[in-house]
């Protein structure tokens, strides 16, 4: 939610009667959404680095490499 928050404040004037409205619990579940897919999508590439790292050197030892 800091992420919401930090967009409100940088988009509008910070009053309160703007926050209640419900385009802020909106752009709060946006933001924690693009938050969590870019966690997940770094934990992802991660993952497949990992395992092409992993095939590359198995191969390497085994005298296989291309």
């Amino acid at each position: 939610m800091a992420l919401d928050e930090w967009v409100y404040l940088i988009t509008t004037d910070g009053s309160d009667a703007l926050y209640l409205l419900p385009i802020s619990l909106w752009c709060g579940v946006i933001m924690i959404g693009l938050a969590a897919s870019y966690a997940l999508g770094l934990a992802f590439f991660a993952h497949r680095c990992e395992r092409a790292n992993l095939a590359f050197n198995s191969d390497v030892q085994k005298g296989h490499a291309r």
